[in-house]
């Protein structure tokens, strides 16, 4: 009898392996060990990118043969340049000009009006041009904007020249005393913000941001 029960359980075992047994016990199969943890029947998303030309990434020659280079090196000095000779001889273009009434206010008014302008300008427009006017970056090895671009950020560029030239304009022929100084400070302070809030995107976006440190 002892021998016939080994021979049976000899028998059991060779026709149900220990790991059979064990998860046939545990209440499992084979199915549910070989279906996988996470379902890959996930649905794909589809991500619209709009491939842009990549930048140009050159040397530094190469860069100031670049004709587009020295348009925008002109673009900038007038709107750079005109904004810090304001901003230089605020105080003598102030002291200048007589006062339509007895007391006239401090020239420190005119200092801050242009500063709190610079500022705000900074804080509005960055994140306008976000929404409105992405940088392009790599997206999986594809050069392209982030979401829809509606706009060039060259055009903040432009209205800041269209500003800055009405600014002028103004100057000579609307303002005629002190009080009336407050448009060149808030103009001036508006064209600063946006030519430097604009210029490292738009320096990413034509020659990369490598050439944007440079």
């Amino acid at each position: 009898m002892l021998i016939a029960t080994l021979n049976n359980t000899s028998e059991d075992e060779e026709s149900h392996p220990p790991t059979e047994r064990l998860s046939a016990e545990a209440g499992f199969n084979s199915d549910d060990e070989a279906r996988p943890l996470l379902d890959s029947n996930k649905p794909v998303i589809a991500v619209d990118v709009i491939p842009v030309p990549e930048p140009q990434h050159g040397s530094v020659g190469d860069l100031l043969r670049d004709p587009y280079f020295w348009m925008l090196f002109s673009i900038l000095t007038i709107l750079i340049g005109g904004a810090e000779m304001v901003m230089t001889n605020l105080g003598s273009i102030y002291l200048s000009l007589p006062s339509s009434n007895g007391r006239s206010p401090d020239v420190s008014t005119a200092v801050q009006l242009l500063s709190a302008s610079n500022t705000l300008t900074r804080l509005i427009a960055g994140p306008f041009a976000d929404v409105v006017s992405p940088v392009a970056s790599y997206v999986q090895d594809v050069w392209t904007f982030p979401r829809k671009q509606h706009f060039s950020r060259v055009l903040f560029l432009s209205g800041a020249c269209v500003l800055l030239a009405l600014t002028f304009v103004w100057l000579e022929i609307g303002v005629r005393s002190r009080e009336a100084i407050w448009s060149l400070s808030l103009g001036t302070g508006i064209v600063y913000g946006t030519t430097f809030t604009m210029l490292p995107g738009i320096l990413s976006s034509i020659w990369g941001p490598t050439k944007s440190r440079t």
